[in-house]
This record gives C-alpha cells, sequence and structure tokens, in this order.
C-alpha cells in the first residue's frame, strides 16, 4: 500500500517492511546508551543509519542526545517524529531529571555517494565530544552490507565511535 508523506511524497510500504517493526538488535543498542554514564550520552551528536521505528534515536534524544535519525522511507521518518514528540511528551509529565535532547530526521541513502549527515569540522571543535554513528539491523542485504561497511569506515576516519548492532543474517 502506499502512503503519503508529509512532504507529499509516496511510499510503497510493501517494498521494504523491515523499518516497521522494533528488530532485537535495536533494542540491545538502546539498552547500551541507557546503560552509558549520562555525561557520555548527552549533547553528543548521534546519527542512526536506517532508523526504521527511531528506537534508538528516541532513546538517545531521551539522554539528552542530539539524534539524527535518517533513513530512506519519509514514512519511517514520520513516524520517528510522532514517536520523539509522544516521547518528549511523557518526559516533561514525568518531570524526568534529565534534561532532554533533540531529534531531527532526514532522509539519506547509505548507498549513495552523499557524505555522511555529521559535522566536518570536528578536529577544529575539541570541547565537542565526538559523535557517534548507529547502524542496527542493516545488514540483512550483500550489497547493503558493502556500503554499511564503507560508511563504518567513513565514520571511523571522521573521529566518529561507531556502533553497528545486527543479528546474524548471513551478510
Amino acid at each position: 500500500a502506499e502512503e503519503e508523506s508529509g512532504d507529499g511524497t509516496t511510499n510503497n510500504a510493501s517494498e521494504n517492511p523491515f523499518g516497521t517493526r522494533a528488530w532485537p538488535p535495536s533494542l540491545v543498542v538502546a539498552q547500551l546508551l541507557v546503560g552509558l554514564p549520562l555525561s557520555e550520552v548527552a549533547g553528543r551528536t548521534i546519527v542512526e543509519l536506517g532508523c526504521g521505528t527511531g528506537l534508538v534515536s528516541i532513546t538517545a534524544a531521551s539522554l539528552g542526545a542530539h539524534a539524527v535519525a535518517t533513513d530512506i522511507s519519509p514514512l519511517v521518518l514520520q513516524l520517528t517524529r510522532r514517536g520523539w514528540e509522544n516521547t518528549r511528551t511523557r518526559l516533561q509529565k514525568a518531570g524526568t531529571q534529565v534534561e532532554a535532547g533533540t531529534l531531527s530526521t532526514s532522509i539519506f541513502d547509505v548507498t549513495s555517494s552523499d557524505p555522511l549527515p555529521i559535522d566536518r569540522q570536528i578536529e577544529e571543535k575539541q570541547q565537542q565530544q565526538q559523535p557517534i554513528v548507529i547502524a542496527t539491523s542493516v545488514l540483512y542485504e550483500a550489497d547493503l552490507a558493502g556500503s554499511m561497511a564503507n560508511r563504518v569506515a567513513e565514520a571511523a576516519a571522521l573521529g566518529a565511535w561507531v556502533i553497528v548492532g545486527d543479528c546474524d543474517s548471513g551478510q
């Protein structure tokens, strides 16, 4: 079924159903973020490649990070924004002690030649913590796994921390 996104484009949801469920590696990486000292997450830029349900990005923003959720699906990004708004409202009502961060979304195709959506001037901002680039459950096709390997190398060359979580997809 085709779904219209907020920007007027359509997305054939049946073409890629993988972004519509929270896969176990996303849960594990979200738990990893929650288990880190708050000082390691709050204020840091965290870029999630292939955000799917947005669980990791929403968790990062809830912990005070500046999360950038990326995906190729406008529908997935719309749902991630909605999930963040709901989470932020709940945090405010609960009077949480942690100051929530921010969450932005961006269309990004890891197979493209576009650069990763992270600050290229990391070295000049010595007081700023390195960004974290996260990818979970995105190695389910050989071509995609190869593109992700290139993105991991790109992020590492920029000084970013990289976290990849995946099931045994055979790729």
